[in-house]
Formats: C-alpha cells, structure tokens, sequence
C-alpha cells in the first residue's frame, strides 16, 4: 500500500470526524513510530498492527477497550498515553517493552488492573493513574529509575505498592492504604496522602520531603521528628479531626514556608514551635479550637497570611508587620484587635464579618487618624509642588556651557 512507508502519523483534530467500517479500523501502517490520534475510533488496534518500531502511542479521548491481545514485540516504544479513554478495561502484556519511560492513563475509569508485566519494565519512570477509580490491584514494581508515581481516588487499593526506593514524586491521594513502607519515602521530595481517611501513622523516613499533604487523614499526633525535616517547605493537614496537638519543634525550621491545620482538632501550638518556625509565610488555622495565639507569633518576621476564620480566638496578640492579610471570617468570640492597628500593610485586606463581640470603635478612630494622615501628606505633597512650578525655572542649553535662564531672561550658572 502506498501508506506502507509511513513513519509518523498525527490525527490530532479528528475527534468524532472518522467513520469506520463495522469491524473497525483494519490497517495501520508496519513502520510507525510516532502515532497520535486524538479520539481514536477503534475499539483496539488492528490486529495486523506489528508495533516493533513504535516510540510513541498517543491515543487520549479513544474508544479504545484493549489496545490488543497478546504479546508483541514493542522493544522500541517509550511512551503511552491512553488518558480520557472511558472504555478501557484492559492493559496487554508489556513484558516486551523494555525501553518503556511513560506510562499515562489518565482518567480510565473502566481499568481496574495494571498488568503485573510492569515489574520487568527497569526503565520506567512515570506512571499516573489519576483517577481510574475502579483501579483494584497494582503490581510489584522493580524499576530503579521509577521517580513519580500517581494513584488518584482508588478506594480499592488498599496498600502501598513495592515500589523504587528512588521515588522522588508519589501521590496517592483517595485510597484505602494505612502506611508508607520506610524504605520507599526516603527519597521522596513530594508525598500526597490527602483523603486517606485509614491512614493513622505520621510517614517517617522522610529525609528528602519538600511537599507533604497529609489533609483529610486519621493521623492523631505531628512527631517531634518533623523539626529535623530540613527540606520542608509545606505541611498540609487540613481536615485531620483527630489531630488535637503539635509538637514542640526546638530547632529552627529554615525551610518551611506554609502550614495548613485548619479543621483540625489542634488546640494551641507550643510557644516554642512559633519561636523556630523562622520563615513561616502562610499559616492556617480556620475551624480549630484554638482560643488564643502565642505572644511568640510577633517573632515570626516572615508572616504574611494568617487564617483564623471560625475559631473560638478572644483577641489577638502583637503581630508581626511582615503581616498582609489576616482573616477572620466567623470569628463570634473575638473582641479586640487592637494588635493590628499600627500594622499599615492590613488596612486594605481587613474584613470582621460576623465578629459580633468586636469592639470596632478603636478600629474606625485609627481609621480616621489614617485618613487624616493620608489628607495631610496629599495636601503637603500638592503645595510643594505648587510651589515648585511658580518659581518658573528653565533650562537652556548652549553649546558647551549649561545655564539656568528663569522667565525674566536673567541667567544663573
């Protein structure tokens, strides 16, 4: 055929524009290496279809419910990308693809298995099943080069899987594990376990962890450890109800940056952890039972967001001028904030609504001293300039030899 020559074939604007014979598409071209069809139309590839010199198979929005039966010969394929494929139920045996990089199955709701192939696939370094719900096993995997791995929303996995203990990236948000192995997390830069509801267990091993998401979890306590986590810039335990204390961290924490607690059951933090939490930016305690803020918070020279919508706070403390927005939605108890009126960076980001006890009057007088202030700098700004403009200087430029020339025609040098 005169197709037989092919080598790339790209369909990437043909969604639902095909139309196939009943039994399917019956020929691709043997010599393919890049294949991209956006929507492809078939329920598999042909079975004539010899893959072996395939790198590429880009195949998202398909129709697709297996890619084909058997084992073939793709020794030379690299990546696969089935994502948004609804019909999928089925991966073939990839024992053949030695030189496999990346594996994407995004959205695949009908799979519910990775073929167990995967372990002999050493050069594997991504996969992600983002949410292919009715994922329920997944295999062993021996890969030394295996950095990001994502199972997204799979209540049915219900452990961890053996994987690389060169794992850089692994997001298993919405499963049903309970634990990390050690010898899996001490690489790990990021680590998503959000909405894990089994997980009970603060991970350890974390040597390497930058980002850590731990929000909607059963964990009850935050280990002292998590001071000697030098890398760590985020902390998110949003949501975790049964976490009612922090840890006294002792030693400054250079690196974290934003800390999530809100909806927690936590009810106050050590003074002390305030003190070496040195470069704290982001900090969010809304909806937890904490009724008072530390004095030590005003050290915190890096502060600039402080969420405290929905608690129980009766006033705040001397804050930090690094401060540019507080928030304090719901707060039915607070009564003063008195500690904020010199911080001129919150004037513009101030909202109280529904702090009934407020005592507002401090509020609006400072308010009006501001306002004041700003009047009196405006008016003293505009008359300098006035001035400025009456005394009607000039220059004038000769060759040579610059002299100031004012209305009059006088000179000055």
């Amino acid at each position: 055929m005169i197709l037989d020559g092919l080598r790339f074939l790209d369909f990437d604007h043909v969604v639902d524009k095909m139309h196939l014979p009943p039994t399917g598409l019956e020929y691709l071209p043997n010599k393919l290496r890049y294949l991209q069809w956006n929507g492809f139309p078939s329920k598999s590839l042909p079975p004539s279809f010899c893959a072996e010199h395939l790198v590429e198979l880009d195949l998202r929005k398909s129709k697709l419910v297996k890619l084909w039966t058997g084992v073939k010969d793709v020794g030379n394929l690299r990546r696969i990308d089935l994502s948004d494929s609804p019909y999928l139920t089925e991966l073939p045996d990839l024992s053949m693809a030695k030189n496999l990089v990346s594996l994407i199955l995004v959205d695949c709701p009908s799979l519910t298995e990775v073929p167990s192939s995967l372990q002999y696939l050493d050069k594997l370094e991504k996969i992600d099943l983002y949410r292919c719900y009715n994922l329920r096993s997944f295999p062993m995997l021996y890969s030394k080069v295996l950095r990001y791995l994502e199972i997204n929303r799979c209540l049915d996995v219900t452990t961890c899987p053996t994987i690389s203990q060169n794992m850089e990236l692994l997001i298993l948000e919405q499963t049903s594990i309970k634990e990390v192995p050690q010898s899996v997390a001490s690489k790990l830069e990021l680590l998503d376990l959000s909405g894990c509801s089994k997980m009970t267990k603060f991970p350890e091993n974390l040597e390497d962890i930058e980002d850590l998401d731990l929000s909607g979890t059963a964990i009850k306590e935050v280990p002292s450890s998590i001071q000697f986590l030098t890398s760590l810039c985020s902390l998110d335990m949003n949501g975790c109800s049964k976490l009612e204390s922090f840890s006294e961290i002792t030693v400054p924490m250079k690196s974290l940056q934003h800390l999530n607690l809100s909806k927690s059951g936590i009810k106050e933090i050590p003074l002390i952890s305030f003190k070496h939490m040195i470069s704290l930016t982001f900090l969010y305690l809304d909806g937890t039972p904490i009724k008072e803020l530390p004095l030590s918070i005003k050290d915190m020279v890096c502060l600039q967001h402080l969420s405290l919508t929905g608690t129980p706070i009766k006033a705040l403390p001397e804050l930090p001028p690094s401060l540019r927005k507080i928030t304090t939605h719901d707060c039915a108890s607070l009564e003063t904030v008195t500690s904020i009126i010199n911080i001129s960076s919150l004037w513009h980001g101030l909202d109280f609504t529904n702090c009934f006890k407020l005592d507002q009057k401090p509020l609006v007088a400072a308010m009006h001293l501001k306002i004041q202030v700003s009047l009196f700098i405006s008016s003293l700004f505009l008359a300098c300039f006035i001035t400025i403009l009456k005394c009607d200087f000039c220059v004038t430029v000769r060759r040579g030899d610059p002299t100031w020339q004012n209305s009059n025609g006088s000179t000055g040098e």
